[in-house]
């Protein structure tokens, strides 16, 4: 899983349609957005078809160092954040 700043996130409810929208694709296997941290953790094969996602979705915002991976989210950041976990996940 990696994580990514995103620009340009003016609301709790951009990051939440942000959010279920890249849940319904195929590729991802988890996301959560953070519209306090403007943060989005992810697990996908295809960066690129979520890029396309979330211009389609809100066009303003951007995610930075899309093609460099800010950092690795560990297994006891996933313990910590269980409860957002099992509320995203399918």
């Amino acid at each position: 899983m990696k994580k990514y700043q995103l620009k340009n996130m003016d609301c709790a409810s951009c990051a939440s349609k942000i959010e279920s929208s890249l849940a319904k694709l195929e590729e991802v296997k988890f996301v959560n957005v953070n519209f306090a941290n403007s943060t989005m953790t992810i697990d996908t094969d295809n960066l690129e078809k979520v890029r396309n996602k979330i211009k389609e979705i809100e066009p303003e915002v951007e995610v930075e160092n899309f093609d460099k991976k800010i950092t690795t989210v560990t297994v006891s950041e996933l313990s910590e954040n269980k409860w957002t976990i099992i509320r995203v996940c399918p």
